[in-house]
């Protein structure tokens, strides 16, 4: 059972106020990773922010692009306990500079949330995140993300299906079928429109 106090101290941990204490945190790892990766970023010192390290990397040196994903992912796919992660895995899904996240975690985190209402931003971010990193390798807690049943997700959950249904992989994707004739149909024409397109 959670009580008050426990739900408390749980969202003080979580809080998206607290997120911009950890941006020189994540900076920073994202500078020795990326050293590690090209040792030429030392002799700048640690001048830019964690936007210009990732763009530095994309589509440059696909080699370079492999490297700094897997030295980084570690970083990203663990529990957003950490803070850290949540920032880290943010960056990873707008990037595109991978497409199978494990998206787990912040799936665990919208679960763990769903039932506190002062978690908003963090359920708006998390369900972001979702959308950004979705893929047909993560499709199986695409659909854990779907079966969450809380009114506080719903209209997130109906806004990733508008979003969903313009690629192909989610239309198709069998383990993504029973939306079609979900919870959510019925509740708006848009949102049935899109359910229409599932499967094509």
């Amino acid at each position: 059972m959670v009580t008050n106090v426990d739900g408390a101290a749980l969202l003080a941990m979580r809080s998206m106020e607290r997120m911009r204490e950890y941006n020189a945190a994540v900076d920073s790892i994202l500078f020795e990773v990326g050293c590690a990766v090209r040792p030429w970023f030392a002799a700048h010192g640690f001048e830019t922010s964690s936007v210009a390290y990732f763009e530095t990397f994309i589509g440059v040196i696909p080699e370079e692009d492999a490297r700094f994903v897997e030295t980084l992912r570690p970083f990203a796919e663990r529990s957003f306990a950490d803070p850290r992660a949540r920032l880290i895995f943010g960056h990873l899904a707008e990037s595109r500079l991978v497409d199978d996240l494990d998206i787990s975690y912040p799936v665990d985190e919208i679960e763990l949330l769903k039932d506190y209402p002062a978690a908003f931003r963090n359920l708006s971010h998390d369900a972001f995140l979702v959308l950004n990193a979705m893929s047909p390798k993560n499709i199986d807690q695409v659909d854990r993300f779907f079966r969450i049943e809380s009114p506080s997700i719903e209209n997130f959950q109906l806004g990733i299906i508008r979003q969903g249904v313009k690629k192909k992989f989610f239309r198709q994707a069998p383990e993504l079928q029973w939306l079609k004739e979900s919870r959510f149909r019925g509740l708006n024409r848009a949102i049935d429109s899109a359910l229409d397109r599932m499967g094509m």
